[in-house]
């Protein structure tokens, strides 16, 4: 067999099947040294056994490692970004210039196949799943803004129940369980098997958020609800975004979250049309977002726009603490302001010649009596201060 020199820059054209090995439908190679194919066949929950072959300009025996990553999105202050994921590897060895090798794939998506032939590396992009992909991530899609809105009417029925202390303590144990619920069916959907990991992710967060604050909340004197603050970290409870937590923020950003969702099934549309080369429609909602994609505007073009644009939040200004919390958070000051002194006071008696030391309990039997009380340390500061 010929030898073609292996410096030589190799590139890729890539086919896409549906299901069956049978219905490949290769792109022409746009070079002539190495073309890969995938054929995808479903065996499971979400799972794909992805068959690997191709032609190289390779001499027969030798070795081939396909090295696969799969791209994930991440909303990254509100804008999509791609994020890679080890995929595994897989062997394989040329013969009669073609190669063949296997994968089980945990979920479909776009996967980078990079190629290593010692001391070289070639790769492609490859959309691996089959024609049934887009109607499966619209099917989901719609369980996610189902989760989406169930979780913007919890927070709406809190909103109105914690305008009377009374009436959030005879109703909050069952709104809790239902947090609870939503937060379980959202969690259970795994990372990488869903084609919505960026707003899943986002919605998990709030849920959680919202689930936890509630140990938090408090009401004024006035009877008014007053937030959610943390009296022993002397903050308020915050969203993701930096924000103090509050219910109509809270239904802003689950606003957020169905957007987010929508764009990324716009990406799923896109590369759909990269996959089969066939612009079929947008789905419903998604005109804006994809608008110019049914008369051949660039992909790469509608990509950008659908991906958005990252802009950091900016919170307010910290609120001042709540008037109901100043006395606790002046008493554990205080405490802690004793223990320091009292830590010092004894550090100092240890050590030989020192003078310094019976003053500082004097000082601490004056200004921190209670504090030496709950420090279990009267006794012991009584003694040192005379001498």
């Amino acid at each position: 067999m010929r030898r073609f020199p292996v410096a030589l820059a190799l590139s890729f054209s890539a086919a896409y099947a549906i299901a069956l090995l049978a219905s490949l439908r290769p792109a022409p190679p746009r070079h002539p040294f190495l073309i890969v194919r995938a054929a995808v066949e479903r065996v499971g929950y979400g799972e794909l056994l992805v068959k690997f072959s191709g032609n190289a300009a390779l001499p027969d025996g030798a070795p081939l490692t396909l090295q696969l990553t799969r791209f994930t999105e991440q909303n990254r202050d509100g804008r999509l970004e791609s994020i890679s994921v080890d995929a595994g590897t897989v062997e394989s060895v040329v013969w009669g210039g073609a190669f063949t090798c296997e994968r089980r794939l945990p979920f479909a998506g776009v996967y980078r196949v990079q190629v290593f032939r010692p001391p070289h590396r070639w790769q492609v992009h490859l959309q691996i799943w089959d024609e049934t992909e887009l109607g499966r991530a619209l099917k989901e899609f719609d369980q996610v803004e189902t989760l989406i809105r169930d979780l913007s009417d919890l927070n709406a029925r809190m909103d109105v129940t914690t305008a009377s202390e009374l009436d959030w303590r005879a109703h909050s144990e069952g709104l809790l369980l239902e947090v609870g619920k939503l937060y379980s069916l959202i969690e259970a959907i795994p990372q990488h098997r869903t084609h919505y990991p960026a707003a899943l992710k986002d919605l998990g967060l709030l849920a959680h958020l919202l689930s936890d604050a509630t140990i938090y909340f408090f009401w004024n004197t006035n009877g008014q609800f007053g937030g959610a603050f943390d009296p022993h970290r002397e903050r308020w409870v915050k969203t993701p975004d930096g924000q103090t937590f509050g219910f109509d923020h809270l239904r802003s950003l689950l606003a957020s979250v169905l957007e987010v969702a929508r764009r990324e099934h716009a990406l799923w549309i896109l590369n759909e049309a990269r996959r089969t080369d066939r612009r079929n429609g947008a789905a419903r909602g998604m005109s804006a977002l994809l608008n110019g994609f049914e008369n051949g505007a660039p992909l790469d073009v509608l990509e950008e726009r659908v991906r958005g644009i990252a802009r950091p939040p900016q919170p307010p200004p910290e609120p001042p603490l709540p008037g109901r919390f100043g006395d606790l958070i002046a008493r554990r000051n205080k405490l802690e302001e004793a223990t320091r002194l009292l830590g010092e006071a004894d550090r100092l008696w240890d050590e030989l010649a020192d003078r310094d030391a019976p003053a500082l309990y004097g000082r601490l039997l004056r200004e921190y009596p209670e504090q030496l009380d709950r420090l279990q340390a009267r006794t012991r500061a009584n003694n040192r201060a005379r001498e």
